[in-house]
Order: structure tokens, then sequence, then C-alpha cells
């Protein structure tokens, strides 16, 4: 249970500063953005957009986040033994930082992984589409732009 502890932890901190979900939400935001637009025949402003963009990111990003750290965790932290996955746990709490050996290996196995992590988190923002367009079309109404309907059920 403590390895399991200290494996789930090792890949937060290995994905603590990734741009990828970001990224990839932000791509999904703007598919989402431009469909509503199209079915309106409108066009949201810049600013429009980035307030509709911080009211519905927050929670979008926090669950991209976590299947982030889930694929990490599955994909290259999986492969390592449960006792080694606490001892690279024990030796960042204590001095802050992976050590070298060992973050050399885990950056290697990141980019022999990352094209299938990416994916597997493409895959989950996609599903995520259909409650994604009703939050911006909420999130725009709720700025005074009124928009019908629907889209997915």
């Amino acid at each position: 249970m403590i390895a399991q502890i200290h494996r789930w932890q090792v890949a937060k901190l290995l994905c603590d500063d990734s741009r990828v979900p970001r990224d990839v939400f932000r791509s999904i935001f703007s598919d989402a953005t431009k469909l509503l637009e199209e079915r309106h025949r409108t066009i949201f402003s810049p600013s429009l957009q980035e307030r509709v963009w911080t009211s519905v990111s927050p929670h979008y990003l926090n669950t991209l986040r976590e299947k982030l750290t889930q694929a990490v965790q599955t994909e290259i932290l999986d492969s390592y033994p449960n006792h080694e996955i606490s001892k690279i746990f024990e030796e960042h709490l204590h001095s802050g930082a992976f050590p070298l050996h060992h973050e050399q290996a885990l950056q290697k196995k990141y980019e022999a992984r990352r094209q299938i992590i990416k994916q597997r988190l493409r895959n989950e923002a996609i599903s995520m589409i259909p409650k994604c367009v009703e939050k911006i079309r909420k999130a725009v109404s709720k700025e005074g732009v009124f928009l019908p309907g629907k889209y997915f059920n």
C-alpha cells in the first residue's frame, strides 16, 4: 500500500510542471468554441473567450492532470519494483530532487512513451467534448450571449 502511494507521488512529481494537459485542453476548448460559433453564426471576442476559458478550464485541467499522472504511473513507473519506487520517493523527499541516475532513466522512459501518454490524454479530452460544449455554452450565456439549445445528451 505504501509503495502504491509512493508510486502515485512520484508520478505526480514527474507531471508537476507538464504543459501537456493545458495544451491538450486548449485545443479541445478551441474546437468546442468554434463548434458553438459555427452553429450560432457568431464570433466570440478574444476577451469573451478568455473569460469563458477562465470559467470552464479549471475542472477539466484538474481531470487531465490526474489522467496524465495515471498514464505516467502506468506507462513508466509500473515497470519499477515497489522497493525502488519507495527509494526514489524517499530520496526526493530528502533532497528535493530525483537522484541523477533515476532522473535520467525516467526521462528516457518518458521520451520513449511520450506519444502513447499524449494519445491517452487526447482520447480522454475528446471524451469530454460533449460536456465541455455545454459548459462553454452556459458560461457564454452567463456573459450575456444567449446560445439556445443543447448539443449532446
